[in-house]
């Protein structure tokens, strides 16, 4: 098969790697902030209109018999959307009055993030449509993820490894990404409300 033949079989791949990519011939041109607030906008309107398309399939759980995958893939699905579209609210509304730490510190801030997982959790555990296999829950999957979950959360949490080090290597090199002047720099405000966050002056 030719690759003009692939190419063809898979457009809908190679527009969203292309969609995805477009992201680096815009970034060095917009400011960092502005760049944060318009693609929060077009999260909450893309992931507002998605759970809007997908009420009825979603509505089919409580008023249908369905089949435990397409159960499990619909909620999965309907959570991430949730997820996204409140995060995005609630961080746009973080930047828009003035980066409050209190706001991404917040039991709200954290439900989203829950939401998040636990759609990620419905998606990894839906059989998947197969001639070959029966469609049973994937609890295997879930339970690998708890355990690495756990893991690494206690490390994290408990731990607490020093990572001071690497982000100001990161800092140094993503900060010089090519731009417009001050492009790059962190908001003062922003840098402020980090700093008093964990009690620096």
């Amino acid at each position: 098969m030719t690759f003009s033949a692939r190419f063809m079989r898979s457009r809908t791949l190679w527009f969203g790697l292309a969609l995805a990519l477009s992201y680096w011939a815009v970034a060095p041109f917009v400011t960092s902030n502005s760049q944060a607030e318009w693609i929060r906008v077009g999260m909450i309107v893309f992931a507002g209109g998605a759970i809007v398309a997908w009420f009825p399939a979603f509505r089919t759980i409580i008023r249908e018999n369905s089949p435990v995958a397409a159960q499990q893939s619909i909620l999965g699905t309907v959570f991430l959307l949730f997820g996204i579209f409140g995060s995005a609210i609630w961080l746009l509304m973080w930047r828009m009055s003035g980066f409050p730490p209190w706001m991404v510190l917040s039991d709200v801030n954290g439900f989203f993030l829950w939401v998040l997982t636990c759609g990620s959790a419905f998606l990894m555990a839906a059989p998947r449509v197969s001639p070959h296999v029966p469609p049973r829950t994937n609890w295997r999957r879930i339970w690998i993820a708890a355990a690495l979950s756990f893991g690494l959360g206690y490390f994290i949490v408990h731990e607490r490894p020093n990572i001071a080090p690497l982000v100001e290597w990161l800092r140094l090199r993503v900060s010089d990404v090519v731009g417009p002047a001050g492009r790059s720099e962190m908001p003062k405000l922003l840098e402020q409300t980090a700093r008093a966050s964990i009690g620096e002056p």
